[in-house]
């Protein structure tokens, strides 16, 4: 199972009812049967036919547009209902389900920042990292003290804008300043979003149910709360590789990133991917 991406511009989606075919400028880029699409997803100037969204609509294959910057346009989803829709309504009004949910994500996410920090610092001694480092150690041991999800979110809002401050005097220091980065975050996140909205949809768990982030704006709340962990590592790799998609940023670059092996901090040695 898989994501079919169209990335290229003036590239449209159609189908002969077995197979889903790339076409561009009446040159058939790809094709892919069917059984084998979780969803599609097409960056700026990609499109679908008449055909290929009905014949998604019949086999249940979500349709999403991500602008190249990032923002998801538009999304069709099949209406169909997730076999754990009415469990995960129950847990989400049961504090002692989302409260120790939430603060775990967080735990993972910033347990992956100090790690990179702590990289960064053995490569490069600066105080400005050692003292982001001290401060996040420090954060890290009162978050298990936060007893309510609206003080958990006040924690994390502020956690995040001072490690970006950090990684961003750190990275100017050294003369990377790319005042276009976000764009790339965005780019990542929409990437990593698809991911993990088809392994949600595909293990029965409806991705619009979730705790940490419920009115998210550019994802949906599920995918948006299980990218906490991984956030630290998709936003290093984006300062290593980021360019926008359609100018060399590939996708073949993302795989890469996801088949990457790292230590999860619950867990051994995994890839995204895994």
């Amino acid at each position: 199972m898989s994501i079919l991406y169209l990335t290229q511009p003036n590239s449209f989606l159609t189908t002969d009812g077995r197979e889903f075919a790339v076409v561009q400028e009446d040159c058939i880029l790809s094709r892919v049967p069917l059984e084998q699409i979780q969803q599609v997803v097409a960056f700026e100037g990609g499109e679908f036919s008449k055909l290929a969204v009905r014949t998604a609509q019949r086999y249940g294959i979500p349709l999403i547009f991500i602008a190249d910057h990032g923002r998801t346009i538009a999304r069709f989803e099949p209406p169909t209902e997730a076999l754990y829709l009415a469990q995960q309504y129950q847990f989400s009004h049961q504090p002692e389900f989302y409260l120790p949910l939430a603060q775990s994500l967080l735990r993972g996410r910033w347990h992956n920042g100090v790690t990179i920090l702590l990289q960064l610092y053995a490569r490069h001694t600066s105080d400005a990292l050692h003292q982001a480092i001290a401060q996040l150690k420090a954060d890290l041991e009162t978050l298990p003290g936060l007893s309510s999800l609206a003080a958990v979110r006040v924690w994390a809002q502020r956690v995040t804008q001072f490690y970006r401050n950090s990684w961003r005097f750190f990275c100017a220091q050294q003369g990377a300043v790319n005042w276009s980065i976000e764009e790339g975050y965005s780019m990542a996140y929409a990437l990593l979003s698809q991911e993990l909205y088809a392994l949600l949809r595909e293990a029965g768990c409806s991705p619009h149910v979730g705790t940490l982030h419920p009115d998210c704006q550019n994802h949906l709340p599920l995918p948006c709360d299980l990218m906490e962990q991984f956030r630290p590592l998709v936003e290093r790799w984006v300062w290593q590789n980021w360019s926008p998609v359609h100018s060399g940023c590939s996708l073949d670059q993302w795989e890469g990133f996801l088949q990457h092996s790292v230590t999860h901090p619950y867990g051994e040695v995994m890839s995204l991917r895994s």
